[in-house]
């Protein structure tokens, strides 16, 4: 703005005189030096933290270039009657450096964030695909179901099952163990962890089972040294890294196909309602136009 007054206007246009900063400028240098006098000190102080989103970043380059543009200004109006100084003034009026400097920090401060907010953004046709997504959509029992249903579309139920039966255990023997009192609470919580580990072993991970995972070798490898001939592990929680894989999994392969039969679906169900009201309709404009 000031610029422009600079740039247009005969009253505050730049003239041969000795004080170029009339009294109009003195509350915007005031408060910029009150603004370098807080900033400069709090930019030291901050040295050594972790920069979050930039910030810290922003504010050492809102003290540089600002401090830069404020001591320039000042410099020009103190030794206006210097020659250099004057014919660099001729070009170039001393305000004109506080206005770049503020130009630059609005750049800094607000086009930057936006565009970094822009390319950030996330695309609509991907927002349900990422991992946090899926962790929700696990943790809704109506959305597990449907995958569930879907997953037996695609032969691959037995991942869910996997997964709804291990997460079940864990909270279970979470919960009874935390609700025990007596050593043989504890015991009959174990004998039960007990059993329900053998009967997943024997479901899902037994080579050959009727419903066995795919689970990485290694994971595989360290749940063939628990559940061993002589080994009744009674920790629910040695399933846990074969439960993350089996999500993994489904999230790598089921979830998208989901996603996407979701998106087909709700396409064929629009063009459906809009065939049905165009026959509907059409009969009603056919009489009319009669």
């Amino acid at each position: 703005m000031l610029t422009l007054v600079q740039i247009n206007s005969t009253r505050y246009s730049p003239e041969k005189r000795r004080c170029q900063a009339g009294w109009e400028l003195l509350p915007l240098y005031s408060l910029t030096f009150l603004g370098f006098l807080c900033l400069l000190p709090t930019s030291l102080m901050i040295r050594g933290v972790d920069d979050a989103f930039g910030i810290r970043l922003e504010m050492d380059m809102s003290v540089m270039v600002g401090a830069a543009g404020y001591l320039v200004s000042c410099a020009v109006d103190m030794f206006y009657d210097r020659g250099p100084v004057r014919a660099l003034s001729k070009l170039i009026p001393g305000p004109l450096f506080v206005v770049t400097a503020l130009m630059c920090l609005l750049h800094i401060q607000v086009g930057v964030p936006v565009y970094e907010a822009l390319r950030r953004r996330p695309n609509r046709a991907t927002e349900f695909l990422d991992w946090g997504s899926f962790q929700e959509f696990l943790h809704d029992p109506e959305e597990l179901a449907e995958l569930r249903a879907f997953a037996v579309r695609e032969f691959s139920v037995e991942n869910v099952l996997f997964y709804e039966r291990v997460t079940r255990l864990i909270h279970l023997s979470a919960l009874h163990l935390h609700s025990a009192h007596t050593l043989a609470d504890v015991y009959d919580v174990q004998s039960m962890v007990r059993a329900e580990l053998g009967a997943i072993h024997e479901l899902f991970i037994r080579p050959g089972s009727e419903l066995e995972v795919n689970l990485p070798s290694g994971t595989r490898k360290d749940l063939n040294e628990v559940f061993g001939p002589s080994k009744a592990p009674d920790d629910a929680y040695v399933l846990f890294q074969a439960r993350e894989d089996i999500a993994r999994l489904m999230y790598e392969n089921t979830y998208p196909r989901l996603v996407a039969h979701r998106k087909a679906h709700a396409s064929s169900l629009l063009g459906t309602r809009c065939i049905g009201a165009y026959k509907l309709c059409h009969p009603c404009r056919k009489a009319s136009m009669t």
